[in-house]
């Protein structure tokens, strides 16, 4: 490709490629060389997000963990959307294992993280709960959650040290500042055609959640309320990698999406309460068998996991209603609509002040051979002038040598005559005119006589 080029977008499989200016730091999307602002929007996620979770790693066991691991998953969440983001730009292999090691580690965090928030919940609940006939079945249940996240703590510190020792942070934290190293010297900008051209990783994840919409007319849709939190995640978390290049423009959509996604967590948790209570007091039962021989101490037990199960279910029934009304407000208001229109417009704005940006470009690039040209007619004229006065210089004294030689006290005198030459004077050189009055004498010498009167 020349120094020039004009924006190309090839669709393919639901992604784009394109080529533009060389010259101005676009390339082959989809390539090695990309674009400088993908770049510099990869680079600054996969460092600030490696260096987040690195923090936090070296927290784990040694203060509050219920903050420490939920920011953990978080930066490992948005570590595993840049991966999926930027797939096209990281090494492939080296990619692979860092998803890899991600993903262990989140399944190890995800499960204590489960387990912190059920054991606040209960605490608030058993704080709110002045009945004493249902106190004992929600302390001995906060007991066995207890229990299990100590259960779990030696995997999650297991998980922590494993990660932080396998280099992977370091390595991705590497490949972020790599990346930013090549940016051009003269800076780069995120706001670019590449960027925005990104627009179609949004809008799948968009459609993945609208897929999902009938199932907020199901209330016994469990499995596909909780994949419809999933995609939602990853809708919010896709916007927020390329949030900065929007300079604002998706603010309202992503808080929209993470409320949504936040009804949708709670509807899930309410779920797996209605799972897990059942589950509590047959677990229960067969203890007290072990124990005691008999399931009767459970008894003081139940009214508490009734209660809950009653309280979780009428929060469902709610948090479900509440939901489908919230979603019907986002699609009667246009906010998905709206923000496919949004991503559309930056998209055609960017291509368009690139190819202003390439014409310009090209202009400036004529406008520069041609004062090159007038420079090279310029010095070839100064040249020309130049010559010219030299040979003038060495010519001016030959020049100079015949003047003076033509000069008159130079010039030659005429030869001196002989005397009688002299004495005769001008006339010597002058032809004798005849006299008219003097008969002229006829071939045979006689003088022919006048005719009298003047007649022949």
């Amino acid at each position: 490709m020349g120094s020039y080029g004009i924006i190309v977008f090839v669709p393919r499989l639901g992604c784009g490629q394109f080529v533009v200016r060389e010259a101005h730091g676009w390339r082959l999307f989809g390539m090695k060389r990309v674009d400088d602002g993908y770049r510099m929007l990869a680079g600054q996620c996969l460092r600030k997000q490696a260096r987040r979770l690195a923090r936090q790693i070296k927290l784990v066991g040694a203060q509050d963990q219920i903050e420490v691991i939920h920011q953990a998953r978080v930066a490992a969440r948005r570590l595993a959307a840049a991966f999926r983001a930027f797939a096209r730009h990281l090494p492939r292999k080296k990619a692979k294992r860092w998803r890899r090691d991600i993903r262990r580690t989140l399944k190890q965090f995800g499960a204590a993280r489960d387990k912190d928030v059920q054991i606040e919940c209960l605490r608030t609940t058993l704080k709110q709960t002045s009945d004493r006939a249902l106190r004992p079945g929600i302390r001995r249940l906060m007991v066995r959650m207890r229990q299990q996240r100590q259960a779990l703590q030696p995997k999650v510190v297991k998980a922590a040290r494993k990660l932080q020792k396998s280099g992977t942070l370091k390595a991705i934290r590497r490949r972020g500042d790599a990346m930013l190293a090549a940016l051009p010297p003269e800076g780069a900008t995120i706001q670019t055609p590449a960027v925005f051209a990104a627009r179609h990783q949004i809008l799948k994840a968009l459609d993945r959640v609208i897929a999902y919409e009938s199932c907020l007319f199901n209330p016994a849709g469990i499995a596909q309320h909780h994949e419809m939190r999933l995609v939602t995640k990853e809708l919010r978390y896709t916007m927020e990698l390329f949030r900065p290049a929007y300079e604002g423009d998706l603010d309202a959509p992503l808080a929209a999406t993470k409320k949504l996604q936040d009804m949708l967590g709670d509807l899930h948790d309410c779920d797996v309460w209605l799972e897990l209570l059942p589950d509590f007091i047959k677990n229960e039962r067969k203890r007290a068998e072990a124990y005691f021989g008999k399931a009767s101490p459970v008894k003081r037990l139940e009214a508490g996991i009734e209660s809950l199960q009653t309280t979780r279910r009428d929060d469902r029934e709610r948090i479900f209603a509440e939901l489908g009304d919230y979603w019907h407000k986002l699609s009667t208001g246009g906010t998905w609509q709206s923000l496919t229109t949004m991503l559309n417009e930056r998209f055609a704005r960017a291509e368009s002040e690139a190819a202003q940006v390439v014409q310009a470009s090209k202009q400036a690039a004529r406008d520069a051979e041609e004062a090159q040209q007038a420079q090279r007619q310029a010095e070839a004229r100064a040249a020309e002038e130049t010559e010219a006065a030299a040979r003038q210089a060495e010519a001016e004294p030959a020049i100079a040598a015949e003047d003076t030689s033509l000069s008159p006290e130079n010039k030659p005198q005429p030869a001196p005559q002989p005397p009688e030459a002299q004495d005769e004077g001008p006339g010597q050189y002058q032809t004798e005119q005849p006299n008219p009055e003097i008969p002229i004498p006829d071939q045979r010498g006689d003088v022919e006589p006048e005719a009298p009167g003047g007649l022949a």
